[in-house]
């Protein structure tokens, strides 16, 4: 129980994410490196914290800061391909 509760400690609370892959022939490495590449940088995250730390702005003033900052696709987006 400890384990999961060291997960809702922090500034912003649980934001784990777990996937799972069923199947064979799954390129792990690939899946890792395209899924790395969908993390925000040091700096990425420096932005999208002050943004979400504005208490006084709404959900949808948030939304719109967030898609001018991150150029309106604040999203990951990634298709694998198994042999």
């Amino acid at each position: 129980m400890a384990l999961i509760e060291a997960d809702f400690k922090g500034e912003w609370g649980d934001r784990r994410q777990e996937i799972v892959c069923i199947g064979e022939g799954i390129d792990v490495g690939l899946v890792t490196r395209t899924l790395d590449e969908c993390l925000l940088t040091d700096g990425e995250m420096r932005r999208w914290s002050n943004i979400m730390g504005k208490r006084a702005l709404t959900e949808e003033e948030r939304e719109g800061r967030l898609s001018k900052v991150f150029e309106g696709e604040f999203c990951c987006c990634f298709v694998f391909f198994f042999a």
